[in-house]
């Protein structure tokens, strides 16, 4: 694996694998959601050319996607932007469901004819692949227990390009995936299956190999030169405060009581009292009243739980965190019923804020009180930098470089949950699970996430989340993560969704700057990482 990995991420020798068709057995399949075909089977006649692998249905937003037969997941996360899932059935087809908004299963899971796989985005691609490479007509398998093979190219689950797309990028992915066809008799493939590979290769042969990252800057690009979403005039002011709020800090990766970016929040700007301003601890309740003349004139809040933490403590497991988080909210409302609760996160701490959110709404147990959640600099789509890490952990050398960078007092260690759930190749993220799911967030609280343009450790695209309010604000430098959340714009921003208001709008300049600078970040950060992995493999 280790040479594998130096092979692939310098784009060099490849692996030659002969594909052995196999003996497909009766399987029932079924269509696997109701929409109309909008596309239809259309094999290319090379395997370079452009054509539809499979068939493409036309469906409503969160439209839940069914397995079409019984079958075990192979594959099931982020290729580039899109969402895929590929089960093994026990005929030895491939079904892949692509292009998904959410995805509902995990590798190794088994599911049952009809079981949810994910939700569709609206246009889903639905393709089906034998063993040896070539595909079936979807239509026809769904419609008849014998099915037409005909040749095939890539399969759905590592598409880059749609299916319409063509291009060198899409073409030298095909033959990494796919292999050479030998007409009739197979295929020589050119790498071994990918879908067995470890996640962060897989990661950065799509990013940065295949242009994943060229694809999503185009993308985002062309997003920055339509119409802002609804939004606040620069010029309007920010609501004045008219009732008692109690605002709930939650500070980040690497933190501890005494020293959080989260703490540079301008309470008192935004109208709060000392004593209603308090901060979640890893370790369950709230931190110390580092603020001894609050403390003596009895402002804290009473009956909640003081419990210091340590930068160790916030690289524990995230769910445990946000169910801890989930409790401190629970426990604040009771502690003062009817006051209003805005929430504000900073980095891994708007995340975990998510959850928790998502997560107490889940379960019956988030309280009325709580009003706002206000994200910054948050990985909601996973982090560049803790993908690097996670791919560095993966080898023995890596593991020790990292373990090494904490004995010497850095807020890294090989082995901390935090760091793999941020990544963006951990199973399900974003997880469609109950704690994180975009599809429950509740909608009476109002979520709005702020990134900043230059931000190094937090790409601002990483940060935008379906059902928040999304907005970049102008704050660059190499400090820029840690000085989000005292700045003014965020101090603006956060006022501004407190007082049930959207974020200011931007001209079209500024938010072509900043698509250009959360896509240029984000792949650089994928450069290094990928250089980073390939290094540790070797050590």
């Amino acid at each position: 694996m280790a040479r594998l990995r130096c092979a692939v991420a310098a784009v060099v020798a490849v692996v030659a694998i002969v594909s052995v068709p196999m003996t497909a057995g009766a399987e029932e399949y079924r269509p696997p959601v109701e929409g109309q075909v909008v596309d239809p089977f259309r094999p290319p006649a090379e395997v370079w050319q452009a054509g539809n692998r499979g068939i493409d249905y036309q469906t409503g937003p969160d439209t839940p996607v069914l397995a079409s037969a019984s079958g075990q997941v192979i594959f099931a996360g982020q290729v580039a932007s899109d969402w895929h899932v590929t089960l093994e059935h026990a005929d030895g087809l491939r079904t892949s469901y692509s292009y998904l908004a959410s995805v509902a299963v995990t590798v190794g899971e088994q599911v049952p004819l009809g079981g949810v796989v994910g939700t569709s985005a609206g246009r889903f691609h639905f393709g089906v692949r034998a063993p040896d490479g070539t595909y079936l007509d979807p239509q026809q398998l769904v419609a008849a227990p014998v099915a037409r093979l005909v040749p095939g190219g890539d399969d759905g689950a590592m598409v880059i390009a749609g299916p319409d797309q063509g291009g060198f990028w899409s073409v030298l992915w095909q033959l990494l995936v796919d292999g050479a066809s030998l007409g009739p008799g197979g295929t020589v493939g050119l790498l071994p299956d990918l879908n067995g590979l470890d996640p962060a290769l897989l990661h950065y042969l799509s990013q940065v190999v295949a242009g994943g990252n060229q694809r999503e800057a185009l993308a985002g690009i062309a997003a920055a030169l339509g119409p802002q979403s609804v939004c606040t005039p620069p010029s309007d002011p920010t609501p004045e405060r008219r009732e008692r709020r109690i605002l709930l800090l939650v500070a980040g990766y690497g933190s501890s009581s005494e020293e959080a970016g989260i703490d540079g929040v301008d309470a008192a700007a935004l109208g709060y009292e000392m004593g209603d301003v308090v901060r979640f601890s890893y370790r369950g309740g709230v931190i110390p009243d580092l603020d001894r003349e609050s403390a003596r004139q009895g402002q804290r809040l009473s009956g909640l739980s003081v419990r210091p933490y340590t930068a160790s403590d916030s690289l524990g497991d995230l769910s445990i965190a946000s169910q801890y988080l989930g409790d401190l909210v629970a426990d604040i409302a009771r502690s003062e019923p009817g006051v209003p609760i805005d929430l504000v996160g900073h980095s891994q701490g708007g995340v975990v804020a998510r959850r928790a959110v998502v997560g107490a709404a889940t379960q019956g147990t988030l309280p009325p009180e709580l009003a706002t959640l206000v994200t910054l600099g948050s990985p909601h789509g996973g982090a560049d930098l803790a993908t690097a890490g996670s791919a560095v952990a993966s080898t023995p050398g890596g593991q020790a470089v990292l373990n090494l960078g904490g004995g010497l007092g850095l807020p890294v260690s090989a082995d901390a949950p935090a760091l793999h759930q941020l990544a963006e190749t951990a199973p399900g993220n974003p997880s469609p699970d109950p704690l994180t799911a975009d599809l429950s967030f509740p909608s009476g609280v109002r979520f709005t996430s702020v990134a900043a343009r230059g931000d190094p450790v937090v790409p601002s695209i990483r940060s935008q989340v379906a059902t928040a309010r999304n907005t970049t604000v102008s704050v660059t430098g190499p400090g820029a993560h840690d000085a989000l959340p005292g700045s003014p714009e965020a101090t603006r921003e956060i006022a501004l969704a407190v007082g049930g208001l959207p974020p200011t709008c931007r001209s079209t300049p500024d938010r072509l700057v900043d698509a250009a600078a959360g896509h240029g970040m984000a792949s650089a950060q994928d450069g290094i990482g990928a250089a980073l992995s390939s290094l540790a493999a070797l050590l």
